[in-house]
């Protein structure tokens, strides 16, 4: 069935991955849904081509489509120039960068929630920031965040990159002795 909710990919009729229609609701995240939609157009085929831009108008919905309507004949001549204007209104934001900031530097790892998934996720806000994100700030702020019983470890082999830190964390997370409420609820469930 379709996603209305997210910027999640669903089944077309025909079986390949369709983009979610784009709401243009704050909580959407547009750089994601514009990623898959190019490399939907890319893997269909459609880059370039008139079709493109025709897909692109059919997934506009709610505010995004009454967005869509406003601009001038111009920034909709072609795809290129629509993605500009989709970019500018939906990516560049100064609230959207400030609230990644914030974000990034007060993100914890969750109890339930893998050092990998925890890092990608924060990558994710970094580059929100930043096309090209500073690596090493998004490097402490990963390891400020990450989980106390794992932290330690991370930090004593001092990783100098992120692709290091992940694969320190993958392996002190696999060595970590379980928290006692992790050890008590085996004995509750």
């Amino acid at each position: 069935g379709r996603n209305f909710e997210g910027s999640l990919p669903c089944i077309s009729g025909d079986g390949a991955l369709l983009p979610t229609p784009f709401e243009g609701r704050a909580a959407d995240d547009a750089d994601a849904w514009l990623h898959y939609f190019v490399q939907y157009s890319s893997y269909k085929g459609l880059t370039g081509k008139p079709q493109e831009l025709e897909l692109w108008k059919l997934l506009m919905r709610g505010q995004a489509a009454d967005w869509f309507q406003t601009l001038s004949a111009d920034d909709t001549s072609d795809f290129a120039h629509v993605k500009e204007a989709f970019k500018k209104r939906y990516q560049e934001s100064e609230i959207i960068k400030y609230k990644s900031a914030q974000g990034i530097f007060s993100r914890k790892q969750g109890e339930s929630e893998s050092a990998e998934d925890y890092i990608c996720a924060m990558q994710k806000m970094a580059r929100k920031i930043s096309e090209t994100p500073n690596e090493e700030m998004t490097r402490f702020a990963i390891l400020a965040g990450l989980h106390p019983r794992i932290a330690n470890s991370v930090v004593a082999k001092q990783p100098k990159t992120i692709a290091e830190l992940i694969e320190a964390a993958k392996i002190a997370e696999l060595t970590a002795q379980p928290t006692f409420q992790q050890q008590m609820s085996q004995f509750v469930e």
